[in-house]
């Protein structure tokens, strides 16, 4: 996934993270950049069953 970070010194930059990292915007990471946004590819059902948190077998598969 993309998170858009902001720095301690105000700057902002776009960063690759694990897709199994679960973060929030306004998370402050260990070297104190503040999570801003996070972008998730187009193809996220891929993700969610990579990441546990849908079956494709499951009636509610998106």
């Amino acid at each position: 996934m993309l998170v858009m970070l902001k720095n301690e010194n105000g700057r902002e930059e776009e960063v690759e993270m694990p897709d199994d990292s679960y973060l929030e915007v306004g998370d402050i990471l260990e070297n104190g950049s503040v999570i801003m946004s996070i972008r998730y590819p187009d193809d996220i059902e891929d993700d969610l069953i990579a990441m546990g948190f849908v079956e494709p077998d499951d009636e509610d598969y998106i």
